[in-house]
């Protein structure tokens, strides 16, 4: 049989049975998907009306790039191949309706020739469940931080993150790139939930910040590098609430794409970025960490909570491969601290880099910039910093860069040995006056 819209395409090249992964392993006594043993149907060009891609007239066959503008659904035991170095381009809803036991399978043609990638766009949407994807992320002409096998995007960079790919027990394994891209306001599902990502050739997922949130349970390891990679300035800045899960992997900001820069700062109000017990972020050589960019004195936009437990602390640390300290620059609380805002049980690690932020703290002997592993550039209402680790700064454990009161101190309910200088500097009096010498703990 021959679909609506599609033509047969003959051949008899042996057909594999479509596998069960670990994820979506049927009970012993469901039946399993019957072997693939049909000619096929080709699906090329544009299709602009609603589909039904069965598992009897598998495999469906992609061996150009093709556009969906309607709803294309995919039976449960179907196959879909898609040839070497092509784009299938959702722009409808492509369901691929795989059961326990009775997965979907989307691969190449050709394993040995991989092709690029399920763009979600424009109002595309990708509803994947119990659903094989295997061999593509071609790069073609791209860096590998730029291809994935699967690209989903909003249809508004400037809203809120859409559930753009809705992902329940799909393992994507084999991609030549990345398995995910996330960006221009696209996002998982609410309901995404058990989604593998193993074999990619660069990460499993990379995503814009403002979207991290939304990256499901799952497992991430067996990759080339088990990261999750974040974009996090500009559009891609935290201008919402967000909250990091700890997802077995580490995040870490920035790619040879995107700068090693996150920014927590909304446009309107405040946008808080909440990070889970045990999660690590990684920052690259001269990476930032901005709660609220501009610094002044009014309330900051951004807030940061940032609260470990002992035994699974929050880590913020260098991506270097070797790491020293100084690595990357600091946390930066800019504004006036919002009242949500709390780092405990953190470690700070090889931070501690020189930036152009002076801040208002006493200048020591050397006249140095006061760089810190976390920085605080208006006096706070409370020492919000607690049981915290500062580990191998370059310079200070923490800037108390603020012109006013001396009271607020965090050298108590703190472990600030790691710095190479000062525990903590000294806040520069609000007559404007510093003392002689300036105090050093």
């Amino acid at each position: 049989m021959v679909v609506a819209g599609a033509v047969a395409c003959g051949g008899d090249k042996p057909r594999h049975t479509p596998d069960a992964s670990p994820v979506d392993a049927a009970p012993p006594d469901a039946p399993a998907c019957p072997p693939v043993t049909g000619a096929g149907t080709m699906h090329t060009g544009t299709i602009t009306t609603a589909q039904t891609w069965s598992a009897a007239d598998s495999p469906h066959i992609i061996p150009s790039d093709t556009s969906l503008r309607a709803d294309i659904t995919i039976e449960a035991c179907a196959v879909v191949q898609i040839g070497d170095g092509k784009t299938l381009d959702v722009r409808g809803v492509l369901t691929a309706a795989g059961m326990p036991g009775k997965p979907v399978t989307i691969e190449a043609i050709d394993p040995q020739k991989p092709w690029s990638r399920i763009l979600a766009e424009l109002g595309g949407t990708l509803r994947f469940s119990y659903t094989n994807v295997r061999d593509g992320g071609a790069p073609l002409n791209a860096p590998l931080d730029v291809a994935a096998a699967i690209d989903v995007r909003g249809p508004d960079q400037t809203q809120p993150p859409g559930e753009t790919f809705d992902a329940q027990h799909v393992v994507i394994e084999g991609s030549r790139s990345q398995g995910v891209s996330v960006r221009e306001a696209g996002g998982f599902s609410a309901t995404s939930t058990d989604l593998v990502i193993h074999g990619s050739a660069n990460v499993p997922i990379r995503t814009w910040a403002s979207a991290a949130g939304s990256i499901p349970a799952g497992t991430y390891t067996g990759n080339a590098v088990d990261e999750i990679v974040l974009e996090g300035s500009g559009l891609a800045s935290i201008v919402r609430d967000q909250t990091f899960h700890a997802r077995g992997v580490p995040y870490r900001v920035g790619d040879s794409i995107a700068a090693s820069r996150l920014d927590v700062a909304a446009t309107t109000g405040v946008a808080a970025l909440t990070i889970e017990p045990g999660v690590t972020i990684k920052l690259k050589s001269g990476g930032i960490i901005n709660v609220q960019v501009a610094q002044n004195t009014a309330p900051a936009t951004g807030a940061l909570i940032a609260v470990g437990t002992a035994a699974a602390p929050i880590v913020f640390t260098s991506a270097q491969a070797t790491p020293a300290a100084g690595d990357w620059l600091a946390i930066h609380f800019n504004g006036l601290p919002d009242p949500r805002s709390r780092l405990d049980f953190v470690r700070v690690e090889y931070a501690g880099g020189v930036s152009a932020n002076q801040g208002s703290s006493c200048r020591y002997p050397d006249n140095m910039n006061n760089a810190a592993a976390i920085r605080i550039f208006t006096e706070p209402a409370s020492a919000f910093v607690t049981n915290t680790t500062v580990v191998a700064s370059a310079a200070y454990g923490i800037d108390r860069g603020w012109l006013g009161s001396t009271a607020i101190s965090f050298v108590a309910a703190n472990d600030l040995s790691g710095a190479a200088k000062c525990k903590e500097t000294y806040p520069t009096p609000t007559g404007g006056t510093c003392p002689t010498p300036v105090p050093c703990p």
